[in-house]
C-alpha cells in the first residue's frame, strides 16, 4: 500500500514505550492512499527517524490497534527532483560544475571575495607576497562559490574601480616577475 503525501500537519515527539527499547515516530499528514485522488488525513509511525517530505510516497502497512487505524512507513520514495539543463564540466578532481555564470556575476564575486580577504592581509609587509596569498584566496573562493552556486549582490561602482588598480598591480607585478 502507499500514500503520497500531499502536505504535513504534525511532527510528533518520538516516544518510548513502556518496557521496550525502541522508540516510535509518528507524523499526522495529509494524503493520497493508493493513487486515489481523494485526500486522507492520516497518521504514519515508524521505528526510526525517517526524512519524510511533501511529494514523497510512502510505502505503508495498515495497523488497526484498538480502533485506532494508523500506518507503518516501510520505505519512503523521495520526489524526482528536476535537474537544470546547464552545461556540466568534469575538471581534474572529478567535481562537478555547473557553468551558469556571467562575466558580471564572475566580476561580483572577485570584487567580493577581494574586498573580504584583501584588509586581513594587510600585515604582510612584502606587497608581492601579499598580492600571491591574496591571488590564492580569492581564486579559491570564487571556485569553491560557483562548485556550491552561491551569488553574490552586484558589487558598486567604488569596488569595479578598485577591481581595476587591483588588476593593474597584479599584471605589473607578472611585468617585473619576467
Amino acid at each position: 500500500m502507499n500514500i503520497k503525501i500531499k502536505k504535513i500537519i504534525s511532527t510528533k515527539e518520538p516516544y518510548q514505550p513502556t518496557g521496550k527499547t525502541y522508540k516510535v515516530y509518528s507524523w499526522i499528514v495529509i494524503g493520497e492512499i493508493d493513487g486515489d485522488k481523494t485526500e486522507n488525513s492520516v497518521e504514519l509511525k515508524a521505528f526510526k527517524n525517517i526524512q519524510i517530505e511533501e511529494e514523497a510516497t510512502a510505502e505503508v502497512e495498515k495497523q488497526d490497534y484498538m480502533g485506532r487505524i494508523s500506518y507503518r512507513i516501510k520505505g519512503i520514495k523521495k520526489p524526482e527532483v528536476k535537474q537544470d539543463t546547464s552545461p556540466i564540466v568534469y575538471n581534474s578532481r572529478q567535481s562537478v560544475i555547473k557553468h551558469n555564470y556571467s562575466l558580471e556575476e564572475y566580476n561580483d564575486l572577485f570584487c567580493y571575495a577581494w574586498n573580504l580577504f584583501e584588509p586581513r592581509l594587510i600585515k604582510i609587509s612584502d606587497p608581492y607576497q601579499r598580492y600571491e596569498c591574496l591571488q590564492k584566496l580569492v581564486s579559491t573562493f570564487v571556485i569553491s562559490a560557483v562548485q556550491n552556486s552561491i551569488k553574490v549582490p552586484p558589487s558598486e561602482e567604488y569596488n569595479r574601480g578598485q577591481y581595476t588598480k587591483q588588476q593593474r598591480l597584479l599584471v605589473s607585478r607578472k611585468g617585473v616577475e619576467s
